[in-house]
């Protein structure tokens, strides 16, 4: 790519402002439709372009690193496909014969190359796949995911309570990072493993902790022990599995 022109030394680099605005001034006084001049506003254009457009795909980029899985379409394929599209169709734009709508025409050419990787990375994160999950223990269903009515009153369960004797082994339902360690309100003794792609599993009631936060665990190592901390009528192990922050059924996702 091209470095971006500058102005004469002493005054401040052209902007793309001052590119719209050098265009009208032009257009009112008639005069200085001289092809070194288009090309000069031509190629600070595509320059302004092309730095805005790399610099959108940066943020992505930082703002959302899981969005692309490696093993599906990795982040640098899908900027690199649209920059060689965005730079063809700026080209193009280059050789119009209307000189007059040049500048306009870029700004919807970089908008349209935005609007084509957020759909991207839209469209990735739709197809993403869960791990394969194994079930944490074993023991028996007690209290399914959804509504029930539960110490007096009506509610919404966001995880699966699967009863098993006090100090049975809590396992890793996939691999991953513990994120979280400690008593969090009526969980109790809770452990959080996140398993990456927007995938994260917590182990509720625990008596004890195997694992801290910070270590990576293997699919099937314990974790924790069942107990009956926090909000429980007896010894089991409270299991969630929440997607991109929302709870959701977790049968549907085991084996």
């Amino acid at each position: 790519m091209k470095r971006p022109m500058t102005a004469p030394t002493g005054t401040a680099p052209l902007t793309p402002e001052d590119l719209l605005e050098t265009i009208a001034r032009m257009d009112k006084t008639g005069g200085g439709r001289q092809p070194s001049t288009l090309a000069l506003a031509a190629l600070t254009g595509l320059a302004t372009a092309a730095a805005l457009v790399v610099s959108v795909w940066l943020l992505v980029s930082f703002l959302a690193p899981d969005t692309l899985p490696p093993a599906r379409v990795s982040q640098t394929e899908v900027r690199v496909q649209a920059v060689a599209a965005a730079e063809e169709r700026t080209a193009d734009l280059l050789l119009s014969p209307d000189p007059d709508a040049l500048p306009e025409r870029l700004l919807d050419s970089l908008e349209q190359a935005e609007e084509e990787v957020r759909m991207t990375l839209a469209e990735t994160a739709a197809k993403r796949m869960p791990p394969a999950f194994q079930w944490p223990c074993q023991g028996t269903v007690t209290s399914p995911f959804g509504t029930r009515h539960i110490f007096g009153a009506d509610d919404f369960h966001r995880g699966t309570d699967i009863a098993a004797p006090l100090g049975t082994e809590i396992l890793a339902a996939a691999p991953g990072t513990v994120c979280f360690a400690g008593e969090k309100g009526s969980y109790g003794n809770l452990i959080q493993v996140d398993h990456g792609s927007g995938y994260v599993t917590r182990y509720a009631h625990c008596s004890a902790f195997l694992a801290q936060e910070g270590d990576w665990v293997d699919q099937g190592q314990p974790v924790a022990l069942v107990g009956s901390t926090g909000r429980s009528t007896g010894p089991h192990c409270h299991f969630e599995i929440r997607r991109d922050g929302e709870p959701v059924d977790a049968e549907t996702l085991l084996p």
